[in-house]
């Protein structure tokens, strides 16, 4: 285990500032498909533009399940490869202890 106490390397910090850029950037994807969800009318069968609610579902599904997979590949510790959690701004991981942020 890193002791916490010891000074950052730049690299990690940098690579761990990569990857939270990375994981911002996929937060208008699960938007959108939030937005294709909400959209959907049961009665209709219509979505947004008066699209049908089965394709626009699909379309939100995949979205969700592509941003989820990008999630658990991209939000790791660039030290120790362990899934730094839900939280978007870890200091440290919580597995080695690497620092993450100053």
């Amino acid at each position: 285990m890193i002791d916490q106490g010891s000074p950052p390397d730049e690299e990690i910090l940098a690579e761990f500032k990569r990857r939270q850029k990375k994981q911002w950037m996929t937060l208008p994807f699960a938007m959108l498909a939030m937005i294709l969800l909400v959209s959907v009318d049961e009665q209709s069968g219509l979505g947004l533009g008066g699209l049908p609610a089965m394709p626009l579902s699909i379309a939100a599904i995949v979205l969700i399940l592509g941003v989820m997979a990008f999630s658990l590949k991209n939000w790791r510790c660039p030290t120790c490869n362990a899934y730094l959690g839900r939280g978007m701004a870890p200091r440290y991981c919580r597995k080695c202890g690497v620092q993450l942020k100053r």
